[in-house]
């Protein structure tokens, strides 16, 4: 007990710690998209800023080349056009004077890009070595896993063997109580056998007070006979047979007594039976409720176990979560190429229907079925050419419906 003690706190502790450092991984991916959808919107505004002043330098470029053009006009023509050239120089010079400013625009949102091309390569190196960083966890959550499976294998194994042990003691119990009942049977036949030999024994005590009376008026009648022997010889008879009746009423008695002990000792012996029976009976319950409770104490221990296991599978799906996202984080922050499909609407001089039949063999399919529900929602596409017995899916990154806005 204290040692499953000690395993519920130590696995308590270990899930606080795990959640902590689920929650410090979330905090840290969420940063971390944050910073690349702030790093991404400035790449963006810094890429149009260029662009912008590239186009800006292109304008220029292109004044200065016309300028240029017209001041070799100018010059073919000095002659005829020196006002048009002194008219023309302070225009020059404002436009050699932007084209310094846009290259210098441009120099300086070049190093602006490269500064943040820097930030960004470090924030994907810190978010590889954050990733670095989880995946031991994510083993090591792996492993504990794997160990709780096998504890709970084991208790599942004990459980089963406690269960049989069980079995196998009930039907000892049972057979037990068909013993305890053929003894209780037995014990009733031999009370009543005691009952019965008890009332002959009574009978046999009321018989032998009335052959012992029968005795004392037979010798008191012998010895009045044998008073009167001379005087009676009638008398002498009479007394000598009631002297022989007496001799065999002692003996009758004598066989009565043999026959009470024998059943007294017999009696004896059927309640010593009949105690070891019910000692018997005591030991086989007090065997059963003790399997029962051990039986009982590893179910609640394997229904424990069931439940750490299953919590440390919630944590190992969570982790697996965390580190898909950072990975996707990752990936995009190298900058995947991302695939997406628009489906347009039906022109007029199509079937309105397309959306729902005129697919497949016998043309009760939709041509084309984007898939709604599920992982792939939203990026699964089904073609069901016309005539055709096969459909065909497509995937994409992202796929927009007919009903779909342009922005």
């Amino acid at each position: 007990a204290n040692r499953l003690h000690a395993d519920l706190a130590r696995t308590k502790a270990e899930r606080e710690g795990a959640t902590e450092q689920l929650a410090a991984a979330r905090e840290e991916a969420a940063a971390a998209r944050t910073a690349a959808a702030s790093a991404s919107v400035a790449v963006a505004e810094a890429k149009a800023k260029a662009a912008r002043l590239e186009d800006a330098a292109e304008h220029v470029a292109a004044d200065l080349a016309r300028a240029k053009s017209d001041v070799n006009t100018s010059a073919a023509k000095a002659s005829e056009a020196n006002a048009e050239v002194c008219r023309l120089r302070p225009a020059l010079t404002a436009a050699e004077e932007r084209a310094r400013t846009a290259e210098r625009d441009a120099a300086s949102a070049r190093t602006v890009g490269e500064k943040e091309v820097a930030a960004l390569t470090l924030e994907l190196s810190a978010a590889r070595a954050h990733r670095a960083a989880l995946e031991p966890r994510v083993e090591h959550l792996g492993a504990e896993l794997a160990e709780s499976r096998a504890e709970a294998k084991v208790a599942k194994a004990e459980s089963e063997y406690l269960r049989a042990a069980g079995t196998e003691v009930r039907d000892r119990s049972a057979a037990t109580e068909v013993e305890r009942s053929i003894a209780q049977r037995e014990n009733t036949a031999l009370r009543e056998l005691v009952s019965k030999l008890e009332g002959a024994a009574a009978a046999t005590a009321s018989q032998r007070a009335g052959i012992e009376a029968e005795l004392a008026v037979s010798k008191a009648e012998s010895e009045g006979h044998a008073a009167r022997a001379e005087a009676q010889a009638e008398g002498r008879a009479k007394a000598e047979l009631a002297a022989a009746d007496a001799v065999a009423l002692h003996s009758r008695l004598d066989v009565l007594r043999a026959a009470h002990e024998e059943q007294s000792t017999a009696l004896a012996c059927a309640r010593a039976q009949l105690a070891d029976a019910a000692a018997d009976s005591s030991t086989s319950k007090t065997r059963l409720q003790e399997r029962d409770a051990a039986a009982g104490a590893v179910e609640g221990r394997l229904a424990h176990l069931e439940e750490l296991l299953a919590a440390r599978e919630a944590e190992l799906r969570q982790a697996a979560v965390v580190r898909r996202a950072l990975h996707n984080t990752i990936q995009e922050l190298k900058g995947n190429i991302r695939v997406f499909c628009r489906v347009r609407p039906p022109m007029d001089s199509e079937d309105p229907r397309a959306g729902t039949v005129g697919g497949g063999k016998n043309g009760d399919k939709p041509l084309l079925e984007l898939t709604e529900v599920g992982e792939m929602a939203g990026r699964r596409l089904e073609v069901a050419p016309p005539g055709g017995a096969k459909s065909f899916d497509f995937s994409f990154d992202r796929v927009f419906g007919q009903r779909a806005a342009q922005r």
